[in-house]
């Protein structure tokens, strides 16, 4: 019996050079994963991201774009235009950015004399100044007609009346003097009273809003806090409404009106987002 002959294996010779440099070359770490070189990315995103930030927040007027972006994201007054404050004297921008940002209107002092009305049925003047020496009041139709009215200066003594008025308003009929505070009364044909006191604007005080008046016609915010700030308060309340119509999404016109119509009627409530109209 013939024996099998044994298949000749060739010896592996292993790898060659070039496999064993590949080889290699795989197995050594990338330089992109190691821990140095990723905090080193970190460090340089950081470094890119806040050096141009930190130069927005810290150079001069640099810093409107981020401002004017927040603004408009969480600010409810961001569309008010406040520069109408700037052309104001000191004194009266200073009384212009405290009515802005105040929670309650503080009385004018030349208000601080000034007794409250006797009831809701006199509409002007009430417990605020007038720019006119002669100012024409107004009242609600309460009880009968017709009325008669009088005026008294702060010593008691009267100054105007009229009597057998069918209507409910009346243009006062002498000048009343600039600085000088007076009381109103208008009594019904069944002897119903209801009386108010107003301040005329001084002449200083005149003089100070008629150089702001014409200025400041299309700027009803800074229009309304000149107003405030003189006493005016019916002609703070109508610029705060035309502020309201201006800037329908702003927070503090809302606020500014609230804060006049509670001088005079504590009752009002400090509703912020519906403005109280008479």
């Amino acid at each position: 019996m013939t024996e099998p002959s044994k298949q000749y294996r060739k010896p592996n010779p292993g790898p060659t050079a070039a496999e064993l440099r590949e080889m290699s070359a795989r197995l050594k770490p990338s330089p992109w994963k190691s821990p140095g070189m990723i905090a080193t990315l970190i460090v340089g995103g950081l470094i890119a991201i806040g050096v141009p930030y930190f130069a927005l927040r810290t150079i001069p007027g640099s810093g409107n774009l981020i401002s004017l972006r927040e603004s408009a994201q969480g600010d409810p007054n961001a569309t008010l235009n406040l520069t109408e404050f700037d052309p104001l004297p000191p004194d009266l921008k200073e009384g212009a950015r405290a009515i802005y940002g105040a929670d309650a209107a503080a009385e004018p002092e030349v208000l601080s004399e000034l007794d409250m009305p006797s009831s809701s049925e006199l509409i002007y003047p009430v417990t605020e100044a007038v720019d006119a020496q002669r100012p024409a009041l107004r009242w609600n139709a309460f009880a009968r007609a017709p009325y008669s009215v009088v005026v008294k200066n702060k010593a008691n003594d009267v100054v105007a009346e009229m009597g057998g008025i069918q209507g409910t308003s009346w243009l006062t009929s002498v000048l009343l003097d600039r600085g000088a505070t007076y009381q109103w009364e208008v009594t019904s044909a069944d002897k119903q009273t209801e009386s108010a006191s107003f301040v005329v604007l001084s002449n200083a005080a005149f003089a100070q809003w008629q150089m702001q008046r014409a200025p400041l016609s299309n700027a009803h915010l800074a229009l309304g806090t000149v107003a405030e700030q003189l006493g005016l308060l019916t002609v703070a309340e109508n610029e705060y409404r035309e502020a309201i119509k201006a800037y329908p999404q702003a927070e503090a016109p809302v606020r500014m009106l609230n804060n006049v119509l509670a001088l005079r009627d504590p009752s009002v409530k400090e509703d912020q987002s519906t403005p109280l109209l008479p």
